[in-house]
This record gives structure tokens, C-alpha cells and sequence, in this order.
């Protein structure tokens, strides 16, 4: 049969009734009946996509007492803000379950969370003890982070060059703050994950490293009018930015695929 692009696309689906399915188009379609009931029912909350997850976070850090009770827990660690934003994405979780009107958030938590993201990085075990070990471990292999952390590194190496006065800038300052919040907002997100239920956490995590990736070039470029910084090293920092902010842009829409193809 000469098949044309512009043929009736019902002649394909008859020509194909009669051959069984590939396995893991079965087990796909099983999975997503298996979801679509669990939907239905009505002791299972709706899967929250990111408006609803964006929402809920801004409320949530509108209390600021549960952050600075973090930074107060870590603050002798070099690796302080990176853990803040760990210890907020598991809390976000946690009270978002409990907002969904579950009957039993602590064990939606293990089961619909902790549970599954273990199993997704190769861990059989249960509880969430190394959860955030087996975290770290896998953060490089995300460029978003991996390029939003070089940015964040060779700009504080750039700052550590300058005066004592010129490092007090605001601009200086500014993008000290929002190049360290790209790159571990993307931590904060992948600690959150890729189930169901926390996806949309995930992609609200990414545009706000978008959001603060962009918030640092555009005060790279008010540096940039200053006599201390010249143009190659412009050139340099600028390049690094812009690299990280494509590959986190690229990100949210991979998540949101993700998303799509879950929910």
C-alpha cells in the first residue's frame, strides 16, 4: 500500500489492530489508568501543577521564622545555603501534604515522595535516611546547575579582586546574592523532585533561578559602566551567565514536559 502524510490516519490504526502491543506501551497505558483512578478518588488529593505550587510557597515564605530557623541550624556550615534550601524544599513538601487534606501526610510522604525518589536513584531502602546525600550526589548531573554554580564561582572569584570599598557596592553585593540563589534554587528543586506530586515544587524552584540568574545580568551590566571591571572580564562573567541562564531556562521546559507527560 503506497502510504502518503496526507492518507486517512484511521487506515493506519486498522492496518495495526491485529498486532499486539509493544510491552512497555502496556505497562505505560496500565500505569496511566492506574493514576487517572487514583485521581478519582476521592481520598486522593489533586496533583498540584506549578501556579498552584507557586502560590503556596509565597505564602509559606511570607513566615520567615521557619528560614532563619534553618540559617540559624546551619550557619557554621561552608556549605550553609546550600543546605537551607534542602531543609525548605523538604519542608515545603511536608506542609503541602498536609494542605492537600490527606488523611495520613506523614505517610503520603514517605510513600508518594521520599519512597519513590529513592527508588528513581537507584536506592532500595526505606525512610529518608541519605535521601539528601543521594541528592547531592546527583547535582552535577544537571547542567543547570552545574552552569549556574560556575557562574556563581567565578563571579565571588572576580569580587575577591576587588577593593574593600568596590566589593560593598550594591551592585556587587546584589549579584552576590541572586547568582548563589540561582544556582541553589535549582538545588532546592531537585531535592523536591520529579513524582507526581512534588514535580510542580520543582518547576516553580527552576523560574526562580531563572528569575535571579537574569536579576544578576542585569546588574552585571550596571557593573560593567564602572571603570573596575573590564571588558574581557565582562565578556567572561557575561558569557558564564548567559550560559546558565539558557540551560535553566531549558529546564523548566524539560520539567514541564515531564509534568505533561505524568499528569
Amino acid at each position: 500500500m503506497d502510504r502518503r502524510f496526507d492518507s486517512d490516519e484511521n487506515a493506519w490504526d486498522s492496518e495495526s489492530s491485529g498486532e499486539p502491543e509493544e510491552p512497555w506501551k502496556q505497562a505505560h497505558e496500565t500505569w496511566k489508568r492506574t493514576l487517572e483512578k487514583k485521581r478519582r478518588d476521592p481520598g486522593t488529593p489533586p496533583v498540584w501543577n506549578e501556579d498552584l505550587w507557586e502560590d503556596f510557597m509565597r505564602i509559606v515564605d511570607r513566615d520567615e521564622l521557619k528560614v532563619i530557623a534553618f540559617y540559624e541550624k546551619f550557619w557554621s556550615h561552608s556549605a550553609r545555603d546550600r543546605m537551607v534550601e534542602e531543609a525548605m524544599a523538604m519542608y515545603y513538601v511536608r506542609e503541602a501534604f498536609k494542605r492537600m487534606g490527606v488523611e495520613d501526610p506523614a505517610g503520603f510522604y514517605l510513600e508518594h515522595y521520599v519512597e519513590l525518589e529513592l527508588e528513581d536513584m537507584g536506592i532500595a531502602e526505606e525512610g529518608s535516611e541519605g535521601f539528601l546525600d543521594a541528592k547531592e550526589h546527583t547535582l552535577y548531573e544537571i547542567a543547570a546547575y552545574r552552569t549556574s554554580r560556575e557562574f556563581f564561582s567565578q563571579w565571588r572569584a572576580y569580587v575577591f579582586t576587588l577593593h574593600d570599598y568596590n566589593r560593598l557596592h550594591r551592585s556587587v553585593e546584589y549579584i552576590n546574592l541572586q547568582s548563589g540563589l540561582a544556582c541553589n534554587k535549582i538545588v532546592g528543586g531537585h531535592v523536591m523532585g520529579y513524582q507526581p506530586y512534588t514535580l510542580g515544587g520543582n518547576i516553580a524552584q527552576a523560574k526562580r533561578a531563572l528569575l535571579s540568574v537574569q536579576r544578576a545580568m542585569a546588574h552585571l551590566r550596571e557593573i560593567r559602566n564602572h571603570l573596575y571591571m573590564d571588558d574581557d572580564q565582562y565578556g567572561h562573567l557575561s558569557e558564564l551567565a548567559t550560559e546558565a541562564r539558557d540551560a535553566i531556562a531549558i529546564r523548566v521546559v524539560d520539567l514541564r514536559n515531564h509534568f505533561f507527560d505524568l499528569c
